[in-house]
């Protein structure tokens, strides 16, 4: 809550100025999460997030293949 009135993190451009300030409150909140209730709290709260997949998340992915993404 007290970072909502914080100047150092009021906009975006703010937030990029501080970049490693903010990485860190970031990594803070999220760090100790796994993937998956990251993502569910921050749906939750309402804030734009996707998941970073590897190639073989990629390669595996049920949407691509049910779209007939990947061809021989």
């Amino acid at each position: 809550p007290e970072l909502a009135e914080d100047p150092s993190y009021a906009t975006n451009a703010a937030r990029t100025r501080g970049r490693e300030s903010t990485d860190a409150v970031v990594a803070g909140a999220l760090g100790k999460l796994s993937a998956d209730e990251a993502v569910e709290r921050l749906e939750a709260a309402g804030i734009a997030c996707a998941r970073l997949n590897s190639v073989a998340q990629l390669a595996g992915h049920p949407q691509l293949a049910a779209r007939d993404r990947w061809r021989e």
